[in-house]
């Protein structure tokens, strides 16, 4: 964990995915007992989106930037482009996210998984 902050140790990172994997199991429990609009745009705001497609550029990105492999990259790149596309094409297609509520979530997932990052990795704020 050399090239985030300092204050950034093993207990913030296990912290930080764990609640991940516990919100991503909720909240796609949660969209299939109630299918609504509104809680599939949530859900690709606040919890797919940042942590699939944002997550996948930003292992890209660091590893570019940093010059060494960032961890993840391979199933950033691998797995998460073609997962990110299937659901968001079947929530599409299935009328639970329109193509403009789907870039409203990609830009409002972007300004979050920025915020997230510099605060919980970089201890910007």
């Amino acid at each position: 964990m050399r090239y985030a902050s300092h204050h950034f140790n093993r207990h913030d990172y296990i912290t930080i995915h764990v609640a991940g994997i516990i919100t991503a199991f909720l909240s796609a429990s949660l969209i299939q007992v109630l299918p609504y609009r509104w809680l599939v745009w949530v859900f690709f705001a606040f919890v797919f989106t940042p942590a699939v497609f944002f997550k996948a550029l930003f292992h890209a990105g660091a590893t570019a930037i940093c010059g060494v492999y960032c961890p993840g990259l391979l199933t950033a790149l691998a797995v998460y482009p073609p997962m990110y596309y299937y659901l968001s094409r079947l929530a599409y297609r299935e009328g639970l996210l329109s193509g403009r509520g789907g870039l409203w979530a990609l830009a409002v997932a972007g300004v979050f998984h920025a915020a997230e990052v510099s605060h919980n990795v970089f201890k910007a704020w």
